[in-house]
């Protein structure tokens, strides 16, 4: 048993990233079939090492099949490469996105009140909110090799529903229907539009559960 102080699961797991790796690289089209097939079978025989208890070796052919499903992927035209491995025109979008959304605040428009002690520009806090969930997390799965073509679409709507959901939970914190424990005012409409436009997902999940609370539904 050659361990080189790695841990089983450790490896293990590392493993499996790369599988998913193989996975997001083929959908992107970025690995034909003949490197897919390959590449797989590398990992396999990472496993067979692993199930020997081999860790370094398991680690190291785990290694060499990462290198290979980049360099598989270099191999692609600029084109492929710049949409389906930097997904430039998602990070076109969300940046435009950004920017629209600072302007507004920085130039001070929407700063009428629509509801007492609440200006319109929550909605755009709420979108900027989103736009800084996108960013971070299209930078995430990019450098992960996790980014598939399908996630576009996420990344992209994800700070114009950050604008509605900053606006409702804005509002719902102005009529006293949410709690917020602090003086209202506009930093703190401003901060409750932000963080609700970034954290939405998990906003829409515990309303789920709230209203499960209150009325379950059966299975």
């Amino acid at each position: 048993m050659k361990s080189g102080g790695l841990k089983r699961e450790d490896v293990e797991a590392y493993i499996s990233k790369r599988e998913s790796n193989v996975s997001f690289a083929s959908l992107n089209g970025l690995l034909n079939e003949a490197e897919t097939v390959k590449i797989l079978g590398e990992l396999t025989e990472a496993r067979r090492k692993l199930a020997a208890d081999d860790l370094i070796d398991a680690n190291e052919q785990a290694r060499l099949a990462f290198a290979e499903i980049g360099r598989a992927g270099d191999g692609k035209s600029l084109g492929s490469r710049l949409l389906y491995r930097y997904a430039l025109h998602v990070w076109v979008i969300v940046v435009l996105q950004t920017l629209i959304f600072l302007v507004i605040l920085l130039e001070g428009w929407w700063r009428d009140s629509f509801v007492t002690g609440i200006s319109e520009d929550v909605v755009a806090w709420g979108g900027l909110g989103g736009a800084a969930f996108s960013i971070y997390w299209l930078r995430q799965t990019i450098y992960a090799f996790e980014y598939s073509k399908l996630y576009g679409v996420f990344w992209i709507v994800y700070p114009f529903l950050g604008a509605v959901f900053g606006l409702v939970i804005a509002v719902a914190a102005g009529s006293g229907l949410v709690s917020i424990g602090a003086t209202p005012g506009y930093l703190v409409y401003a901060t409750i539009a932000f963080l609700a436009g970034m954290f939405q997902a998990w906003l829409i999940d515990t309303l789920k559960s709230v209203s499960q609370a209150i009325h379950p539904t059966s299975n």
